[in-house]
């Protein structure tokens, strides 16, 4: 156990305490958007005054976050949990049956810990759908605590996505799954005092569902960094930056790869391709060559922009707010992405976006920035202020925390 003690009793206290239950724990080098997130989110609780809480499972990589993550931020506790793992083949029941392949927090060791901690609370916030499914465990063994829960994508969504690329009984399958998730989703999150999503539409997806309790749009959290990163109107790459052991992730960088990208290197034998992120499957390294880029992992998101002229984001499938989207948007990148990239933006932009989905549209747009660089530039320079002022997340997270500070206050 890292962080503080589990209170014997309970006691109300003039600081209010949020437990945030995750599956991962962030770390100040995550490799991924959602931990990066996460961690911000944390940081700018504590410091509106919050006590808070991490509790987590019980991996290797989770205890190493947690090592790193007290040493950079010890006003953080962090709780772990020992959770059983189910077979491939149970997970893959559970997920046909139930919509869901994680294990029930009642059978995670030390669960009786969990609940009092939860009791402890002001506010339970649950993030992720691998999380918020749990819901109705939390409110039962802490009645009367107001339950959070961050949708930072959609499983249903993103299942029912699959299934439409899917074919035989893989699809039939899939779709099986897409029902039983969405009565999982429906009757967890009815459970909860608040249900925040990172795009207004998710939101209107779930009052779809049923589900009928308050919602807010939550603020995201893009790294712009210090040093000024800009596009290089003389430079002909053109950035894909993603955490690439998502699937969505790397079958988006194959589909540029097979398809868009012959239409591009044969008009433009100057262009290059720069796929920006960590872990990075065999198959797209083996594709690197001296005009296609793999980095791997990289210390700074900014540095997959350096000497980039725009961003692209080929994405066929996955649910929520693309990150990697808002971020170009905010350093002053033009973009080129799909209608699934392009989700969430109209809230970011205040205006509707191009999308271009078939591989000759995607294309024809890249080009198009190619042969024109710096009038795409100047374009993409006067939307930045609008997207910073949108996304100031100091100033989003201080009317979040006003927020759960309310609900607080409602349950004592």
């Amino acid at each position: 156990m890292l962080g503080t003690e589990v209170e014997e009793s309970v006691p109300r206290r003039s600081q209010l305490h949020l437990l945030c239950v995750a599956p991962y724990v962030p770390w100040r080098s995550v490799d991924h958007a959602g931990g990066a997130y996460l961690l911000a989110y944390l940081q700018e609780m504590s410091r509106s005054g919050w006590r808070v809480t991490v509790a987590a499972p019980l991996t290797d990589v989770n205890a190493l976050a947690a090592r790193s993550l007290v040493q950079s931020d010890p006003e953080l506790a962090v709780e772990m949990f020992s959770v059983p793992t189910r077979s491939p083949l149970g997970v893959r029941l559970a997920s046909l049956v139930e919509g869901r392949d994680g294990v029930s927090p009642a059978r995670w060791g030390r669960s009786e810990d969990l609940a009092q901690l939860a009791r402890s609370a002001d506010v339970i916030d649950l993030q992720w759908h691998e999380i918020y499914g749990y819901a109705r465990w939390f409110g039962g063994v802490a009645p009367g605590v107001p339950i959070v829960a961050l949708a930072h994508d959609l499983k249903s969504q993103a299942l029912e996505r699959s299934s439409e690329a899917a074919s035989g009984m893989k699809r039939v399958a899939l779709r099986w799954i897409v029902r039983s998730t969405q009565r999982r989703e429906r009757a967890e999150l009815a459970a909860c005092s608040r249900v925040m999503t990172f795009k207004r539409e998710d939101l209107g997806r779930l009052r779809a569902m049923g589900i009928s309790v308050p919602g807010r749009v939550a603020p995201p959290f893009v790294d712009i960094g210090t040093d000024a990163v800009a596009p290089s109107p003389c430079s002909s790459t053109m950035v894909f930056s993603a955490a690439f052991f998502r699937r969505e992730n790397f079958e988006a960088a194959y589909w540029f790869l097979d398809h868009v990208w012959p239409i591009i290197s044969k008009s433009r034998p100057d262009a290059r391709v720069r796929f920006a992120g960590a872990r990075p499957p065999a198959e797209l390294l083996r594709r690197a060559d001296e005009r296609v880029e793999v980095t791997g992992f990289l210390n700074q998101i900014t540095d997959g922009y350096v000497d980039g002229l725009l961003a692209i984001a080929p994405l066929r499938r996955g649910a929520g707010l693309k990150f990697k989207v808002v971020q170009a948007l905010a350093m002053g990148f033009p973009i080129v992405g799909t209608s699934v990239a392009m989700e969430g933006l109209d809230d970011v932009l205040g205006r509707s976006v191009s999308v271009f989905d078939s591989a000759e549209a995607f294309a024809g747009e890249v080009l198009r920035i190619l042969d024109s660089p710096m009038v795409v530039i100047e374009e993409a320079a006067r939307e930045v202020p609008v997207v910073r002022e949108r996304i100031d997340f100091g100033v989003r997270m201080r009317e979040l925390s006003a927020d759960f500070e309310g609900l607080a206050g409602a349950q004592s």
